[in-house]
């Protein structure tokens, strides 16, 4: 083990900030304040068991029918789904809804 508490096989997150940033309290909790945002986001989108819009591209262009592919991030697992294109809206969507409802 090295002088600074460190191994050298073993690189942690915090060996790689350097020495006195981690210090300042205004610092640890900026960081404290993400961390707890993301986990709090995260749980919303668990909880709901909705799907977010994450990308969405156009497909099939020369094709009679276009389709769009949408990709949703729900919170364990990424789901892609397709949809119709139309560009009178008649029966299909013009973008990705973005929020599902599995």
């Amino acid at each position: 083990m090295r002088a600074d508490g460190f191994s050298r096989r073993r690189k942690t997150f915090l060996a790689l900030i350097p020495e006195g940033a981690m210090k300042d309290k205004s610092t640890l909790n900026f960081f404290k304040v993400i961390f707890i945002m993301l986990v709090a986001s995260w749980l919303t989108i668990f909880a709901t068991g909705a799907g977010f819009l994450v990308w969405s591209e156009e497909i099939g262009e020369g094709l009679e029918i276009p389709l769009l592919k949408c990709t949703y991030f729900t919170g364990l697992n990424i789901i892609k789904r397709e949809h119709v294109m139309l560009k009178h809206n008649f029966i299909g969507d013009m973008i990705c809804p973005r929020v599902i409802v599995l």
